[in-house]
């Protein structure tokens, strides 16, 4: 499990190269069964990149921390679960999260069940400290394997602008927060269809 207390866009860059260490290195690590979970503001940091690097992890468990104007669509593959307490109402915590719950709700209705799969929890009774309930959340998570054969991805930049995402590449000079593709994949017949791309060129 990796957890991070407090987060600002470098350990973003951080991550990545740890992770290419993890990659290229002796250590048999399994790439598709790498956790991102955090507490407080290990909670503000899991919003983030959980949302900016989907393709890193297998699943993702935010807890007590604050999304603030993250969004949501690029869990489509990435299992995520949030817990928070009823009474964590420090900067809006408990209504933020609550808030957070309901829209990935939304978003798993309309993908018919396909994508954003998650888990929240409100936790009835509990501050900031939710007294220990939300160690479910490693049992959740490891029943996810990564997988890098994806039939149906969402990216959409973020403030870390990023050239890749899963199997999809651009320009980096096309990279810019806002901008959008949705690609399907039929693995049957090796075909791809682009639904959405906001950017001139588009690589597998």
């Amino acid at each position: 499990m990796i957890g991070i207390c407090g987060l600002k866009n470098i350990l973003i860059g951080l991550l990545k190269n740890l992770l290419k260490f993890f990659y290229y290195s002796d250590y048999k690590i399994d790439l598709n069964r790498i956790y991102l979970l955090g507490y407080s503001a290990g909670g503000d940091g899991a919003w983030r990149l959980a949302t900016r690097m989907p393709d890193a992890f297998a699943a993702a468990s935010m807890m007590a921390g604050h999304p603030g104007n993250v969004s949501l669509v690029n869990l489509y593959n990435l299992p995520f679960m949030i817990w928070v307490g009823e009474n964590d109402s420090a900067y809006n915590r408990n209504v933020e999260c609550t808030k957070r719950i309901k829209e990935l709700a939304k978003l798993r209705r309309e993908s018919d069940g396909k994508g954003y799969q998650f888990s929240g929890h409100v936790v009835k009774g509990k501050g900031h400290w939710i007294d220990k309930e939300d160690t479910a959340a490693i049992g959740w998570m490891s029943k996810f394997v990564r997988n890098p054969y994806l039939q149906h991805i969402v990216w959409r930049q973020e403030e870390s602008l990023r050239n890749h995402m899963y199997q999809l590449e651009i320009n980096k000079s096309e990279a810019q927060q806002g901008k959008t593709a949705i690609v399907d994949f039929d693995y049957r017949d090796n075909s791809i269809t682009v639904v959405k791309s906001d950017y001139n060129t588009l690589t597998r």
